[in-house]
């Protein structure tokens, strides 16, 4: 087993909107870093990238509850070629069943500031999943781009 360092980036890609989170070096810990176009979404995520010496990204891969992939799946899969394409880090693709509705209970905001940022507390409910696979199994977590 391998201990893994560095920044890790998760996104939370929709067809508008992408929230991002970003862990520490050691992830330990993760915070909410915003919400941008997904149209514009590539261009921000290499530059943040370079910035911030992030090490791997995830990408919420969303499942339906019985463990099929519907349209917005394929949506996250053709994101993630995307990026691949545009830049040299690994990504990994994560099972983000029930983020959105975890990100909802877990935030003590209000119904109008929570809707602005949501799709930011959903990439930390998905980066808090990724990171809680790499502490069991000493990798990274997911399917690999």
């Amino acid at each position: 087993m391998s201990w893994i360092t560095g920044k890790r980036l998760a996104l939370d890609v929709g067809g508008v909107r992408t929230g991002m989170a970003l862990s520490d070096s050691l992830g330990i810990t993760i915070a909410p870093l915003s919400v941008v176009e997904t149209s514009q979404a590539i261009d921000l995520i290499c530059a943040l990238c370079e910035v911030e010496s992030i090490t791997a990204i995830y990408i919420g891969l969303p499942l339906q509850l019985s463990g099929v992939e519907g349209s917005s799946s394929q949506m996250a899969r053709q994101f993630a070629s995307k990026l691949a394409g545009s830049i040299s880090l690994p990504i990994r693709l994560i099972d983000e069943r029930l983020t959105t509705s975890s990100a909802y209970s877990n935030s003590s905001k209000r119904s109008a500031d929570l809707k602005k940022e949501i799709d930011a507390l959903a990439a930390v409910e998905i980066l808090k999943f990724a990171l809680s696979i790499e502490a069991a199994q000493g990798d990274l977590a997911g399917e690999a781009i």
